[in-house]
């Protein structure tokens, strides 16, 4: 943690304990607005915060609350100690608390507290976005192959993930070994089309249902030409390999 952060945070700890953010960039600590993502149209009027900012490491975790929720939400830090710092909201009349988790390797995360979940839960990535209606919509790069994007919702006590039949990838992508495009998940049907090494394709979606009995993801993919088929692929790590046949694939963690 920067010393500039640390400086930010104790007199924020001190002198405005119960302080509501704007939207305004001068909120965040010198230097955190050039880590702030791209916000999507529906979440323009979300008022962010930067719970953690570490660009050495971790980079920023970011939270963005409803228009409804940040009115009066307030920003605290449970300790001196506590890694980044929590924001404090009421969602359908009831407090909820949501804090920097870095987890058990430097993976970050959100901790969100509220009495209407039967124990604290953890959502992986590096922002979430808060609805007034609950819905939390996360974005995580950390412990993926790529950018994904997640919606939950309280239910029976608990963030439950709502289910997609894909995770939307939507990158263009390097053929690092030849590609065969088939019509079915895990290599079945016919043959749709071949693409050669250093070839490229863009890659639309990954399936969730897992259904292979082998190493890698079941991936959609596009052709130049404009040809749909599935394709099995594995994914690098970090820096020091590259996804096959898709290389764009790259795990980011441990």
């Amino acid at each position: 943690m920067s010393a500039s952060w640390k400086l930010f945070v104790t007199i924020l700890y001190i002198v405005y304990s119960s302080v509501v953010f704007s939207a305004e960039i001068e909120s965040f600590p010198s230097g955190a607005e050039k880590l702030l993502p791209t916000v999507p149209t529906s979440f323009k009027t979300y008022t962010p915060y930067a719970i953690n900012y570490s660009p050495e490491w971790l980079g920023s975790n970011i939270l963005f609350l409803a228009p409804e929720l940040s009115g009066h939400a307030s920003v605290f830090k449970s300790s001196p100690e506590q890694d980044g710092f929590s924001v404090k909201f009421q969602l359908d009349r009831t407090e909820f608390v949501v804090s920097f988790d870095g987890g058990a390797s430097e993976d970050p995360g959100f901790l969100v507290e509220s009495s209407k979940l039967r124990e604290s839960a953890v959502l992986g990535g590096e922002t979430l976005y808060i609805s007034s209606s609950g819905h939390f919509y996360s974005v995580a790069r950390s412990n993926e192959d790529f950018e994904v994007r997640r919606k939950y919702v309280v239910r029976n006590g608990e963030l439950e993930e709502v289910l997609q039949p894909f995770y939307s990838v939507n990158m263009d992508c390097t053929a690092s070994e030849d590609i065969i495009l088939f019509q079915m998940e895990c290599d079945g049907g016919e043959e749709v089309a071949r693409i050669p090494k250093d070839g490229t394709v863009r890659v639309l979606a990954r399936s969730t249902k897992n259904g292979c009995q082998r190493e890698g993801g079941q991936y959609l993919v596009l052709t130049p030409f404009g040809l749909l088929g599935w394709v099995t692929s594995t994914a690098g790590y970090l820096h020091f390999s590259e996804g096959k046949p898709l290389s764009c694939l790259n795990y980011h963690g441990d």
